[in-house]
């Protein structure tokens, strides 16, 4: 059994973190064909989620723990805000290759109740959100450089 990605994450500070437990820690891993979400207050709880989506890609959101996106191959771009518990498929309707090969969340406040997101496609595409999710612009201006021909998001 091999997994692409894990990300650690401790509700308090914003910082990843494992060990000694002192609240709640949420761990992601992405294995082949869906995610493997482990929680933990006094001991751990694991649950499997997104089967059958091929995840690539977690991020959290620094300023709210609970919220996280998943990047799939070939599944595109999904969205949970209770920790992992439920998650809705975001971004369809701009987000056009459902090969979400990268996702990242900016841990700069700009100044709104969101973090920007960043999401990387295959064929190579890159969008961003300044609202959560709700809205996607992509960043067309990129394909541009003389080396857009030759990316790729790992």
């Amino acid at each position: 059994m091999s997994f692409t990605t894990y990300f650690i994450f401790k509700d308090s500070r914003y910082k990843p973190y494992l060990g000694k437990d002192i609240g709640m820690t949420t761990i992601m891993i992405a294995m082949q064909d869906s995610l493997i979400v482990l929680e933990s207050s006094n001991r751990y709880k694991i649950h499997e989620s997104l089967k059958g989506t091929n995840p690539q890609s977690i991020a959290f959101d620094p300023r709210n723990p609970s919220r996280a996106y998943c990047g799939t191959f070939g599944n595109g771009l999904w969205k949970t805000d209770d920790g992992g518990q439920t998650w809705n498929s975001i971004g369809k309707d701009v987000i056009a290759n459902p090969y979400v090969m990268s996702v990242s969340v900016s841990p700069l406040d700009h100044g709104n109740k969101f973090n920007k997101v960043y999401v990387g496609t295959e064929p190579s595409a890159l969008y961003i959100s300044n609202d959560g999710g709700e809205s996607w612009e992509r960043m067309s201006a990129l394909n541009n450089l003389p080396s857009a021909a030759s990316w790729s998001f790992p």
